[in-house]
């Protein structure tokens, strides 16, 4: 039997996410969160969830948001602050855009995290120093010659990312920044 529910406690309890659910009969059962493999979320009090009794235990196997922003073939995943205000997500479009929105973008590659601001901020000051009066300036350069923009350009790129984050090329040109 499945039934609708609503969190009103979240713990986790030898390694698994455990709620309390108010059943809506006035009876609270204890749940065990179940999701996809490779998957983790952490729902808060308040949460709608869908909850089945399987043998001795409750399970919950979906929690309802029921806030629907995407269209057919798409997919949003996002966190949620103390307060459930979405704070990070992850859009996934039917179009092929991949939209990203956070206060505070962070990339790891294996070991700590790096700000991506960082990074993008150091490129762009290091670009705009070089073009700037008394810097490069925009020139047409002699035939044969490296054309100083682009030479601004790489300089300013080699700081802002060092080889450990500059992506690899996949000779793909469908990526973008919007």
């Amino acid at each position: 039997m499945a039934a609708i529910g609503h969190i009103k406690e979240v713990t986790i309890t030898d390694g698994q996410i455990t709620a309390v659910v108010e059943t809506g009969t006035g009876q609270a059962v204890t749940a065990k969160l179940m999701a996809a493999a490779g998957a983790e979320f952490y729902p808060l009090a308040g949460d709608a969830v869908l909850f089945h009794w399987a043998g001795q235990e409750v399970i919950i196997s979906a929690v309802l948001h029921g806030d629907a922003s995407t269209a057919g073939g798409e997919a949003l995943v996002f966190s949620r602050n103390a307060s459930g205000d979405v704070v990070a997500s992850i859009y996934l479009k039917a179009d092929g855009k991949v939209i990203i929105t956070t206060t505070g973008a962070e990339v790891g590659a294996g070991g700590d995290a790096v700000a991506m601001s960082t990074p993008i901020n150091t490129f762009l000051d290091t670009l705009a120093a070089a073009v700037s009066p008394g810097g490069v300036g925009i020139v047409t350069p002699s035939p044969g010659a490296a054309c100083p923009v682009a030479v601004a350009i790489r300089a300013a790129m080699s700081a802002a990312f060092p080889p450990a984050l500059s992506p690899a090329s996949t000779g793909s040109t469908n990526l973008r920044a919007d």
